[in-house]
This record gives C-alpha cells, structure tokens and sequence, in this order.
C-alpha cells in the first residue's frame, strides 16, 4: 500500500464526517479502486464481509489443529490437547 499523508481539507472533511484515520487506513487496504479514489461500495463491502465471514468459520474449525513441517513439507497432521502443547513447544 502507498503512504498517504493527511492534507488540510482531508482532515476538516473527516472530521465533519466522522471518520478517523484507522477508518481512512482501512479503506486504503481493503476498498477497490475507481479512476482517482478508493471506494468501500455496497457490492464489495458484502463481498468483503462474506470473505471474512468465511475465514473466521475455517478458523473457528481450525481451533485445536497443528501441522508439523520440515522445511517446505508437511509431515503430519493432528488434533491439539495441552499435553501435545506441551510437547512440541519444549522442542
């Protein structure tokens, strides 16, 4: 992502429209750009939402899991307790 910096008049309007600079910031990284601006459209603020609704259901799912690799290859994988834990994070 470009560095942006903040100009006068882009602070007043975001003040006047309630936005902060974490507001600006996320739609600099996730909005889709149109000629000059970047834009967080209807159509795409849905898309986005079902992205994300998506990843937090997998990572829920994940909850518990492990994969033990070697370099670039995954040897095995298997379902997480504490004594597993345990194991692998003393070595």
């Amino acid at each position: 992502m470009r560095a942006f910096e903040l100009t006068k008049h882009a602070k007043k309007r975001m003040r006047l429209r309630g936005l902060s600079v974490s507001d600006i910031n996320c739609i600099l990284e996730n909005g889709v750009e149109i000629k000059d601006s970047i834009c967080m459209t209807d159509r795409y603020c849905r898309c986005l939402i079902d992205t994300y609704k998506n990843k937090i259901k997998m990572i829920e799912r994940l909850r518990g899991k492990a994969v033990i690799v070697d370099g670039k290859a995954v040897i095995t994988t298997f379902h997480m307790n504490k004594y597993k834990f345990k194991s692998i994070s003393k070595g």
